[in-house]
Protein backbone atom coordinates (compact mmCIF):
# COMPACT_ATOMS: atom_id res chain seq x y z
CA UNK A 1 0.00 0.00 0.00
CA UNK A 2 1.37 3.47 -0.68
CA UNK A 3 2.19 5.61 1.56
CA UNK A 4 -0.38 7.81 -0.31
CA UNK A 5 -3.42 5.06 -0.09
CA UNK A 6 -2.30 4.45 3.57
CA UNK A 7 -2.68 8.33 4.59
CA UNK A 8 -6.15 8.14 2.78
CA UNK A 9 -7.31 4.94 4.47
CA UNK A 10 -6.70 6.39 7.58
CA UNK A 11 -8.52 9.69 6.53
CA UNK A 12 -11.48 7.66 6.00
CA UNK A 13 -11.22 5.71 8.87
CA UNK A 14 -11.17 8.44 11.50
CA UNK A 15 -14.47 10.18 9.49
CA UNK A 16 -16.63 7.16 9.90
CA UNK A 17 -15.03 6.15 13.66
CA UNK A 18 -16.45 10.03 14.21
CA UNK A 19 -19.69 9.52 12.90
CA UNK A 20 -21.33 5.80 12.85
CA UNK A 21 -21.46 4.80 16.69
CA UNK A 22 -20.44 0.87 15.60
CA UNK A 23 -17.98 1.07 13.19
CA UNK A 24 -15.72 -1.78 12.20
CA UNK A 25 -13.06 -2.24 9.18
CA UNK A 26 -13.43 -5.49 6.82
CA UNK A 27 -10.49 -7.54 6.17
CA UNK A 28 -10.66 -10.16 3.24
CA UNK A 29 -8.71 -13.17 3.34
CA UNK A 30 -8.06 -13.78 -0.64
CA UNK A 31 -4.72 -14.93 -1.19
CA UNK A 32 -3.79 -11.65 -3.41
CA UNK A 33 -0.64 -9.37 -2.86
CA UNK A 34 -2.88 -6.10 -3.02
CA UNK A 35 -5.28 -7.99 -0.78
CA UNK A 36 -2.42 -8.75 1.69
CA UNK A 37 -0.97 -5.20 1.98
CA UNK A 38 -4.20 -3.94 2.28
CA UNK A 39 -5.41 -6.21 4.72
CA UNK A 40 -1.86 -5.38 6.77
CA UNK A 41 -2.13 -1.64 6.45
CA UNK A 42 -6.20 -1.91 7.34
CA UNK A 43 -5.10 -4.06 10.69
CA UNK A 44 -2.71 -1.25 11.48
CA UNK A 45 -5.48 2.01 11.26
CA UNK A 46 -7.63 -0.04 13.10
CA UNK A 47 -5.00 -0.24 15.94
CA UNK A 48 -3.44 2.96 15.76
CA UNK A 49 -7.65 4.36 15.90
CA UNK A 50 -8.48 1.79 18.23
CA UNK A 51 -11.36 0.82 15.44
CA UNK A 52 -12.39 -3.25 16.08
CA UNK A 53 -11.32 -4.88 12.69
CA UNK A 54 -13.64 -7.77 11.08
CA UNK A 55 -12.94 -10.54 8.71
CA UNK A 56 -15.31 -11.51 5.83
CA UNK A 57 -15.22 -13.72 2.99
CA UNK A 58 -15.85 -12.21 -0.65
CA UNK A 59 -17.71 -15.29 -1.68
CA UNK A 60 -18.56 -15.46 -5.27
CA UNK A 61 -18.52 -18.84 -6.26
CA UNK A 62 -18.78 -22.34 -4.46
CA UNK A 63 -15.14 -23.77 -4.66
CA UNK A 64 -12.16 -23.69 -6.39
CA UNK A 65 -13.57 -26.00 -9.42
CA UNK A 66 -15.54 -22.73 -10.90
CA UNK A 67 -12.74 -20.44 -10.96
CA UNK A 68 -12.26 -20.50 -14.52
CA UNK A 69 -15.66 -19.98 -15.57
CA UNK A 70 -15.47 -17.37 -13.01
CA UNK A 71 -12.78 -15.94 -15.09
CA UNK A 72 -14.29 -16.59 -18.33
CA UNK A 73 -17.53 -14.85 -17.24
CA UNK A 74 -15.75 -11.71 -15.84
CA UNK A 75 -13.24 -11.47 -18.91
CA UNK A 76 -16.76 -11.59 -21.35
CA UNK A 77 -18.20 -8.92 -19.11
CA UNK A 78 -15.49 -7.04 -19.68
CA UNK A 79 -14.78 -7.31 -23.34
CA UNK A 80 -11.88 -8.98 -22.78
CA UNK A 81 -10.27 -12.36 -24.07
CA UNK A 82 -8.11 -15.10 -22.42
CA UNK A 83 -5.50 -13.75 -23.85
CA UNK A 84 -5.75 -10.75 -22.09
CA UNK A 85 -5.58 -12.32 -19.14
CA UNK A 86 -1.96 -13.95 -20.01
CA UNK A 87 -0.86 -10.30 -20.34
CA UNK A 88 1.81 -9.53 -17.68
CA UNK A 89 0.64 -5.45 -18.56
CA UNK A 90 -2.92 -6.26 -17.89
CA UNK A 91 -5.09 -5.23 -14.64
CA UNK A 92 -7.34 -8.97 -15.29
CA UNK A 93 -7.92 -10.99 -12.81
CA UNK A 94 -5.82 -14.06 -13.12
CA UNK A 95 -6.13 -16.26 -9.62
CA UNK A 96 -9.15 -15.90 -7.54
CA UNK A 97 -9.97 -17.56 -4.59
CA UNK A 98 -13.46 -16.06 -3.86
CA UNK A 99 -15.28 -19.19 -2.88
CA UNK A 100 -15.93 -20.45 0.26
CA UNK A 101 -13.10 -20.98 3.41
CA UNK A 102 -13.69 -22.35 6.11
CA UNK A 103 -11.71 -21.18 9.91
CA UNK A 104 -8.42 -22.68 9.12
CA UNK A 105 -8.06 -21.58 5.76
CA UNK A 106 -8.95 -18.26 6.54
CA UNK A 107 -6.30 -18.67 9.20
CA UNK A 108 -3.75 -19.77 6.85
CA UNK A 109 -4.32 -17.03 4.54
CA UNK A 110 -4.04 -14.16 7.12
CA UNK A 111 -1.06 -16.07 8.36
CA UNK A 112 0.48 -15.52 4.60
CA UNK A 113 -0.16 -11.87 4.77
CA UNK A 114 1.88 -11.96 8.33
CA UNK A 115 -1.42 -11.51 10.23
CA UNK A 116 -0.81 -14.10 13.41
CA UNK A 117 -3.52 -16.22 14.30
CA UNK A 118 -4.48 -14.27 17.95
CA UNK A 119 -5.29 -11.06 15.64
CA UNK A 120 -7.45 -13.44 13.39
CA UNK A 121 -9.42 -15.19 16.65
CA UNK A 122 -9.74 -11.06 17.37
CA UNK A 123 -10.98 -10.94 14.23
CA UNK A 124 -13.91 -13.61 14.34
CA UNK A 125 -14.77 -12.68 17.33
CA UNK A 126 -15.97 -9.06 16.55
CA UNK A 127 -17.63 -10.48 13.12
CA UNK A 128 -19.85 -12.65 15.90
CA UNK A 129 -20.34 -9.11 17.48
CA UNK A 130 -20.99 -6.98 14.66
CA UNK A 131 -23.44 -9.97 13.39
CA UNK A 132 -25.08 -9.42 16.40
CA UNK A 133 -25.85 -5.84 16.62
CA UNK A 134 -27.64 -6.50 12.57
CA UNK A 135 -31.06 -7.19 12.59
CA UNK A 136 -32.63 -7.95 8.63
CA UNK A 137 -36.26 -7.63 8.09
CA UNK A 138 -37.36 -9.11 4.83
CA UNK A 139 -40.10 -6.98 2.95
CA UNK A 140 -41.29 -8.90 0.16
CA UNK A 141 -38.73 -7.04 -1.93
CA UNK A 142 -37.70 -8.18 -5.29
CA UNK A 143 -34.08 -9.35 -4.98
CA UNK A 144 -31.80 -10.36 -7.93
CA UNK A 145 -29.87 -13.20 -6.49
CA UNK A 146 -28.03 -15.55 -8.44
CA UNK A 147 -29.92 -19.44 -9.10
CA UNK A 148 -27.50 -22.11 -8.39
CA UNK A 149 -28.50 -25.45 -9.72
CA UNK A 150 -26.65 -29.04 -10.94
CA UNK A 151 -26.49 -27.79 -14.55
CA UNK A 152 -24.55 -24.61 -13.26
CA UNK A 153 -21.33 -25.24 -15.82
CA UNK A 154 -24.32 -25.88 -18.44
CA UNK A 155 -26.09 -22.40 -17.64
CA UNK A 156 -23.19 -20.76 -17.89
CA UNK A 157 -21.78 -21.95 -21.44
CA UNK A 158 -25.37 -21.04 -22.19
CA UNK A 159 -25.13 -17.19 -20.95
CA UNK A 160 -21.83 -16.96 -22.50
CA UNK A 161 -22.56 -18.67 -25.92
CA UNK A 162 -25.41 -15.70 -26.11
CA UNK A 163 -22.90 -12.80 -24.95
CA UNK A 164 -20.96 -14.27 -27.72
CA UNK A 165 -23.30 -14.36 -30.39
CA UNK A 166 -24.90 -11.16 -28.86
CA UNK A 167 -20.93 -9.71 -29.65
CA UNK A 168 -20.00 -10.74 -32.62
CA UNK A 169 -22.80 -11.23 -34.62
CA UNK A 170 -22.72 -15.28 -34.99
CA UNK A 171 -20.97 -17.99 -33.40
CA UNK A 172 -19.50 -18.09 -36.75
CA UNK A 173 -17.75 -14.59 -35.53
CA UNK A 174 -15.87 -15.33 -32.88
CA UNK A 175 -12.17 -15.50 -32.80
CA UNK A 176 -10.66 -18.55 -31.80
CA UNK A 177 -9.16 -17.08 -29.04
CA UNK A 178 -12.61 -16.88 -26.90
Amino acid sequence: VSAERGRVLGIAAEYFKNTYENFYIELMPHRLKMQADTNRKLLEIGKDMDIKVISTLDVHIKNSDYADSYLANGDLRRNRTISDRNDPNSDCLRDPDFWYKGPEEIISVFNDHCIDEKEVINMFKNTLELDSLITFKWENRLFDAPVFTENADKELEKTIGKKLIKKYGSRDNVPGEV
